[in-house]
């Protein structure tokens, strides 16, 4: 099947909808689809490139992938983001000429929005994926927050409702679309996991890199203000005051504290490090910026365990990278990221928790027994639930119903 991909972020941009988008667009050309990617060109100077690969897709091996990249200014509010125009216009007759059979829409900007005109156009169905809670983030538009909700709203119910199929990628995600006026019918399906890629990393990373003698703590993703770090720095600084309490922490080097290392970067991390130097936590808690995809395992592995206290994610698919390297996740229970712990041994927090969540933190730095065995569960759940083969297979069972006599409608049954 033909396939075109519409998205308004793409490699070499870092986010999860990158990682997401990106899996499945090399997972379907594996099985042999053709893929043609429209996505907004980003200069590598003003891109956090994760890896020499993700500036050359794979050094554009996989012949049934073909990328068209936009014209594009960076976005006032969101400076890791772009925003694409449908220039060249040369893209239109590529497109055409790559006569597709399905029209897969990921993001409901300007890029997303050729694809919606694209299919009305030449009458190619297309299906959307739900990867972001737009109206989480009104405090990045430019007006009062209950007038922004609103057009957040109609612009994405003209996406929705205008679909065969709409993808989202958490139970929770699929109730909120039908409260907010989704009519198309849906069906959930977390981002898929190409699992050996956070496994088998190097156990002393962290160690040998900051010179700590004991696994740290660990949060991976961007720097902003919506992922709540804040949040977490306060919960690791209640950890350490109940160590001091218990007399655990006399004369001890900082390097045998129990210390919190954050990857990733973004607009909130001057604001953070402020906050960091006024709890006097400055030699524990390490901001190291971005750093490579395919050295993330090895961070991952020479971790204790996962921290995350985000409220705003579809799925939370960092998360379940973490417990695919076999770490405990320790996580505020919020749409999505729930659904990505193990239902039954869990560190789920309540939100506002941070007593609570310090207080699992100080569990698994006293024992490192039950750290394992948490962390063992929560790569077999991944396993069983987020695995790559799993979700392509769904998609395809998807694709393989369009090939089916015509009806007119999509059918109900995928309403979840």
């Amino acid at each position: 099947m033909k396939i075109v991909q519409f998205t308004d972020c793409y490699f070499p941009t870092i986010n999860g909808v990158c990682s997401s988008i990106k899996s499945l667009v090399f997972g379907l050309a594996k099985m042999d689809h053709k893929i043609l990617v429209i996505a907004p060109s980003v200069p590598v100077k003003l891109s956090s490139c994760s890896t020499k690969n993700d500036l050359n897709e794979e050094n554009s091996s996989q012949e049934n992938i073909k990328f068209l990249y936009l014209s594009s200014v960076v976005m006032p509010q969101l400076k890791d983001n772009r925003i694409g125009f449908p220039w060249p216009w040369r893209i239109w007759s590529e497109i055409k000429n790559f006569a597709p059979d399905l029209i897969h829409i990921h993001t409901p900007g300007t890029v997303g929005l050729m694809g919606l005109i694209y299919s009305k156009l030449f009458k190619v169905p297309y299906m959307f994926t739900h990867h972001t809670l737009f109206e989480e983030y009104l405090t990045y538009f430019p007006f009062p927050s209950s007038l922004s909700k609103k057009l957040i709203l109609a612009w994405m119910r003209l996406f929705w409702n205008n679909s065969f199929l709409v993808v989202a990628p958490s139970r929770k995600v699929s109730q909120r679309l039908l409260e907010q006026g989704c009519q198309a019918p849906f069906k959930v399906i977390p981002s898929g996991l190409h699992l050996d890629s956070f496994r088998n990393g190097k156990c002393d990373k962290l160690q040998k890199e900051l010179n700590l003698s004991d696994k740290p703590f660990l949060y991976v993703g961007r720097v902003a203000y919506e992922k709540s770090i804040d949040f977490i720095i306060k919960a690791f600084s209640a950890l350490n005051d109940k160590l001091k309490t218990e007399g655990q922490l006399r004369e001890k080097s900082a390097e045998a504290l129990p210390h919190l290392v954050i990857i990733g970067d973004g607009p909130a991390r001057a604001s953070l490090e402020r906050l960091v130097n006024s709890k006097n936590l400055s030699l524990l808690v390490h901001f190291l910026g971005w750093r490579k995809r395919e050295e993330l395992k090895d961070y991952y592995a020479s971790s204790l365990a996962f921290v995350f206290a985000s409220e705003t994610e579809t799925q939370g698919l960092v998360v379940a990278e973490a417990e695919a390297a076999g770490l405990p996740v320790i996580a505020v229970k919020a749409s999505g990221v729930d659904e990505a712990l193990p239902p039954e041994e869990n560190l789920g927090v309540d939100s506002g928790k941070v007593d609570q969540f310090a207080q699992y933190m100080y569990e698994l730095w006293k024992d490192r027994k039950k750290a394992k065995e948490i962390g063992l569960a929560a790569s077999q759940f991944v396993e069983s639930n987020f695995s790559e083969k799993t979700v392509l297979a769904t998609y395809q069972s998807i694709y393989d119903s369009l090939s089916l006599p015509k009806t007119g409608h999509f059918s109900t049954e995928y309403r979840a």
